[in-house]
């Protein structure tokens, strides 16, 4: 859904303003698509290291 939806965006959308509450500084629609990417990055990376902690301690979920 994410991957259509970016790919359905024209240059224009992009730059189209984008508000929302606690995203004051986001200004357009790339900057947060490129911020929520971002942050799902962080998220990977956690659970990466959880894994690799988890296996360490023979924890089984």
């Amino acid at each position: 859904m994410v991957a259509r939806t970016a790919r359905a965006q024209s240059e224009a959308d992009w730059a189209q303003k984008y508000t929302a509450v606690r995203e004051e500084d986001a200004e357009n629609r790339f900057n947060i698509f490129l911020r929520c990417a971002t942050h799902l990055h962080l998220h990977v990376g956690q659970m990466i290291y959880l894994q690799f902690e988890l296996k360490k301690t023979g924890s089984r979920l």
